[in-house]
């Protein structure tokens, strides 16, 4: 190992604009890999996605004082959702109540809709044109991300000043503050009205003044692009066996599979274009290794057999590969992936360390050919490198 360090130092001491050549080559080309290999998931999983489309996923909770789930529990789920899971979430739509129990009328069961942030933190999402396509937004305004961040108390009714639904009288008497309609009493807090919209059966407030002992009656993710897939689901599923306990129950689902297919190609993929990469740096290999040929001719004197000296030159290119394939690896998860999240819906899903390392074989088995290739060659010409 000290020889093979030694010999990249001199390499990249001596040879500059050739070692440079090679790293930007080796960058270039495992790049290329980790993009198609991300481009066949995209396009297989969006095949399987046009044969069961899903966008949205409901997951129900259990309604007794006993056993149920907190808002302050399902604000923790959401904090450890996976990465991919997140990002392919488009809205979360909610039912909470203020009561332990169940009651005989809707009048404590409130809805809300949100968006996640990256951390899993609930989000302002603005329904007014959705309410006002609707015609469901008969005055005033929906409340804005401002008053959602602060927390301000405001409110909309449930419009039934326009519209008899048959039970104002209950909904005045359980929420109207005043005569005049204007303020809501909830739950103790006492709301500003800000509009009406027949659309819900109870008013309407930002999530954020939701108390953390509230009762979630049911949650559901509505996905981008159909972009619910087996592993996201899976991972759902999982997460909410771990924090709820059996309080809470996913949908079931029932997913296409990939067919082997898929997996030959990507193996096939991955293979030749570790392949095709070592042949176009082969040159540069057959460079360094013309480079080190008088260094190599002292090691034979110093006691070195051919083959040791053709291990050390396939080892020396292997361990470049190596190094400059983590460095890609690691830029390519944390920074690249971040960039196509809201593009390339099932792009992110591939990129696990299985993937990584079946990708970093395929280069290693390139490179190991072809500058086995080329050292073998060379010393097969020089029958021996002292007298060349």
């Amino acid at each position: 190992m000290k020889y093979i360090i030694v010999n990249i130092r001199n390499l990249f001491q001596k040879n500059k604009m050739v070692s440079g050549m090679l790293l930007i080559g080796m960058l270039i080309s495992s790049y290329v890999i980790l993009f198609c290999v991300g481009m066949l998931y995209q396009i297989f999983e969006k095949k399987l996605t046009d044969l069961n489309p899903l966008d949205f996923l409901l997951v129900q909770c259990v309604n007794t004082k006993e056993q149920c789930v907190r808002w302050s529990e399902l604000k923790q789920f959401f904090k450890q959702l996976d990465k991919n899971v997140n990002t392919s979430i488009d809205l979360v739509s909610m039912k909470a109540s203020l009561e332990d129990k169940p009651s005989e009328d809707s009048f404590d069961e409130f809805s809300f809709d949100y968006l996640l942030s990256a951390a899993g933190e609930p989000a302002y999402y603005d329904l007014t044109s959705y309410l006002r396509s609707m015609g469901a937004l008969y005055d005033g305004r929906y409340y804005t991300e401002e008053e959602f961040n602060n927390r301000e108390a405001v409110a909309l009714s449930n419009g039934y000043e326009y519209i008899d639904n048959g039970n104002q009288g209950q909904y005045t008497q359980k929420y109207e503050a005043d005569a005049t309609g204007d303020t809501y009493l909830i739950d103790g807090v006492t709301f500003k009205r800000i509009g009406s919209a027949f659309f819900w059966t109870t008013p309407v407030f930002p999530v954020t003044l939701l108390k953390e002992e509230a009762r979630i009656d049911y949650f559901g993710f509505e996905f981008k692009d159909y972009s619910l897939t087996e592993k996201r689901y899976n991972s759902i599923c999982r997460l909410v066996d771990s924090c709820f306990d059996g309080r809470a129950e996913v949908a079931g689902v029932k997913f296409p599979k990939l067919d082997n297919n898929y997996y030959y190609l990507v193996g096939g993929v991955v293979v030749f274009l570790g392949l095709i990469t070592a042949i176009i740096l082969s040159l540069l290999y057959e460079f360094i290794l013309m480079q080190q040929w008088d260094m190599y001719r002292v090691y034979v004197l110093c006691g070195k057999t051919k083959r040791s000296i053709a291990m050390e030159f396939i080892a020396q290119c292997l361990l470049l590969v190596t190094v400059i394939y983590l460095l890609v690896a690691l830029l390519y998860q944390y920074g690249i992936l971040n960039l196509l999240d809201n593009k390339l819906f099932y792009f992110r899903e591939v990129y696990t360390i299985k993937s990584y390392l079946l990708i970093y074989l395929g280069l290693l088995f390139g490179n190991l050919m072809i500058s086995g290739v080329i050292v073998l060659k060379k010393l097969k010409q020089k029958s021996s490198i002292v007298s060349s």
